[in-house]
């Protein structure tokens, strides 16, 4: 199975807006964001399991493939700022496209980068 990037910025994204301090969503509340409509309950799922790994995600998970999802962890938080920007996020796609697609942390570090030069840091 294959981890996409758009589908990583919708899950982040869509968990920003539907989720509240202190709730806790469960699956199908997640699967029925509208946000992750252009992705299948498969991408989404999985996407869930792997920014829960890489420490994106607070998730609690159970038998049966399950979950809860307690929020956004700051990890998550600042991943989600530096792709947040529709512009960003193209540049980032593009530049990772390069090379046929990069890991995660590199995503967020082109992400990065290109927040750095819109804001004259670089």
């Amino acid at each position: 199975m294959r981890l996409k990037q758009e589908c990583i910025r919708d899950v982040l994204l869509g968990l920003e807006e539907e989720l509240k301090f202190n709730q806790v969503m469960e699956r199908t509340e997640f699967l029925s964001i509208d946000r992750l409509s252009n992705h299948s309950a498969e991408d989404s799922l999985y996407t869930v399991t792997k920014l829960h790994e890489a420490g994106f995600l607070h998730v609690q998970a159970y038998l049966g493939g399950n979950f809860r999802i307690f929020g956004i962890t700051y990890e998550g938080h600042q991943f989600l700022e530096n792709v947040r920007d529709p512009e960003i996020w193209a540049k980032t796609k593009a530049a990772a496209s390069k090379v046929g697609g990069a890991s995660l942390s590199v995503v967020g570090e082109l992400a990065l980068n290109f927040v750095r030069q819109s804001l004259g840091l670089n």
